[in-house]
């Protein structure tokens, strides 16, 4: 019996090294494609990484044009303004220019009026002071 034991007993180590074996291949395998899926990630977060650094780097040119952009809407803003302060300035010295030639404008009637009689009192004089005198 006990070679029947033994047998039996060898045969079950035989079966049993088998199964072993199958699953230390099932395991190689599983490992294997976890390693391969592994790598597959490393080389997708490669990728995302590129195309992250590339989304900042496009985010930090667009920061700078925005910055750009804001300067040059400030510097137009002033300019403006002082185009503004300039345009009233115009105004206000064309209506004291408007003012000044109505002023002269007045004047020149008046002194027109005062030549016209100074004109009218040296003739008068003249014809009273030459007693019969005629001109021709």
């Amino acid at each position: 019996m006990v070679a029947s034991e033994v047998k039996q007993l060898a045969t079950q180590t035989a079966r049993s090294t088998e199964d072993i074996g199958r699953q230390i291949a099932a395991i190689r395998q599983a490992t294997d494609q976890a390693v391969a899926q592994v790598a597959q990630m490393a080389a997708m977060i490669g990728e995302i990484d590129s195309v992250v650094a590339t989304v900042s780097d496009a985010v930090q040119q667009q920061g700078a044009a925005t910055a750009e952009i804001a300067h040059t809407i400030a510097e137009t803003a002033g300019a403006a303004r002082q185009m503004s302060h300039r345009a009233h300035a115009v105004r206000d010295a064309v209506g004291e220019t408007d003012r000044q030639a109505e002023a002269v404008r007045g004047n020149a009637g008046v002194l027109e009026q005062a030549v016209q009689h100074l004109r009218d009192a040296v003739i008068a004089s003249v014809r009273g002071a030459g007693g019969g005198v005629t001109r021709h």
